[in-house]
């Protein structure tokens, strides 16, 4: 079996047995982990802005990678606009 055929079955799966609404979910939590792992500091704010999710969700998404110590959340920083 190829890696290719067991990614295929894998993701066969995956949406055999998640809910549109779970995957989503998984799906919008991965984007803004990319986002964070990429940017390495990133604001909330800016999270809401380059997903196109709204702030709550954001602060969902990132309050739950929190308490599961996926991230770690720092000082908040300046900008340097007036």
């Amino acid at each position: 079996m190829s890696f290719k055929y067991a990614m295929k079955g894998f993701y066969e799966w995956m949406f055999e047995n998640t809910t549109s609404q779970q995957l989503m979910k998984h799906m919008n939590q991965q984007k803004v982990l990319h986002l964070i792992y990429n940017a390495g500091s990133i604001s909330r704010v800016e999270l809401a802005y380059k997903t196109g999710l709204t702030q709550q969700t954001i602060t969902n998404i990132v309050n739950r990678m929190l308490q599961e110590k996926v991230v770690i959340e720092g000082l908040p920083t300046t900008s340097g606009r007036s």
